[in-house]
């Protein structure tokens, strides 16, 4: 999946997306309230929320690894 992929099935179409890495689940998942876009990642246990979506993209959640890092190595799926 390409970045421009990623950020069209999250901001257009409002489709979480899930993966593995490390051995964990993973996942994006939007949230629109009032035309406002909120977003949850998490990474095993771990969550974390965002109201920015470039700072999730850029976050080194994964181990130190943002979501743009391993687009090349991961196989997201829709939901």
């Amino acid at each position: 999946m390409t970045l421009n992929e990623l950020k069209a099935a999250i901001l257009e179409n409002g489709t979480g997306i899930y993966f593995e890495f490390n051995g964990k689940k993973c996942g994006v998942e939007p949230e629109v309230q009032n035309s406002i876009f909120t977003f949850t990642m998490w990474y095993g246990d771990s969550f974390k929320d965002y109201s920015d979506f470039d700072e999730l993209l850029l976050d080194g959640f994964f181990d130190g690894k943002s979501i743009v890092d391993l687009l090349d190595i991961i196989e997201p799926s829709l939901y």
